[in-house]
């Protein structure tokens, strides 16, 4: 074999690896998800931001405010009217066992199965509620659901228009702030700000 059919099988080969990798990338943003845990009203959860709950006109939907807290951490949900459904069948401050799929990035999670469970959480609940929240800047883009990129999950646009920043990483961050978030005007607009940032990817603007 000479030298060109070398090179040629080569590139061949270095073409196919970099195929694979891409696709385990893709496939490795989103993950099956199976976990039990208790379901809280976040905006009222962490100590240091319980008053930044602002009232708004507009009906908010369970998902635009409800987080399910387990042993692997604090996850929000896609805002969609199946998460909704689900989530009305179940109590805020109930263990619940939650099947589906989570998108890495974000902690955003598409449920499957929600119930209820006897079985016991060993989370330090009073700690977590007392997390001090770490500084952190951010850049990316101000975005609703509709304009996340959330890999081959659902979302919607339609609800309580909830609305995140999507750094130049792809990581996403949740506004804890109800009435600043939800300001039109910073509809894909540009963010480059500090923030206090809370388990989960939740953050307030300093």
């Amino acid at each position: 074999m000479n030298n060109s059919n070398h090179l040629f099988l080569f590139l061949i080969f270095f073409i196919c690896g970099v195929s694979i990798l891409a696709s385990d990338k893709k496939n490795k943003s989103v993950e099956e998800f199976s976990e039990n845990g208790v379901l809280v009203n976040i905006k009222k959860f962490y100590v240091e931001v319980k008053s930044l709950d602002v009232k708004t006109d507009k009906k908010k939907s369970l998902s635009s405010y409800v987080a399910f807290i387990c042993k692997k951490g604090v996850y929000s949900f896609l805002e969609t009217k199946e998460n909704d459904k689900f989530l009305e069948t179940v109590t805020l401050g109930q263990t619940v066992e939650l099947k589906g799929k989570v998108l890495i990035s974000g902690n955003l999670v598409e449920i499957g199965s929600l119930s209820k469970t006897d079985k016991k959480i060993d989370i330090d609940m009073k700690k977590l509620k007392k997390t001090q929240g770490k500084s952190i800047r951010l850049k990316g883009v101000n975005k609703c659901q509709c304009g996340l990129k959330v890999s081959t999950l659902s979302h919607s646009c339609k609800l309580g228009h909830l609305h995140h920043i999507q750094t130049t990483e792809g990581s996403i961050y949740h506004y804890l702030e109800a009435g600043k978030s939800s300001n039109m005007k910073m509809h894909f607009k540009k963010i480059d700000t500090n923030a206090e940032v809370y388990p989960g990817n939740f953050i307030t603007i300093k």
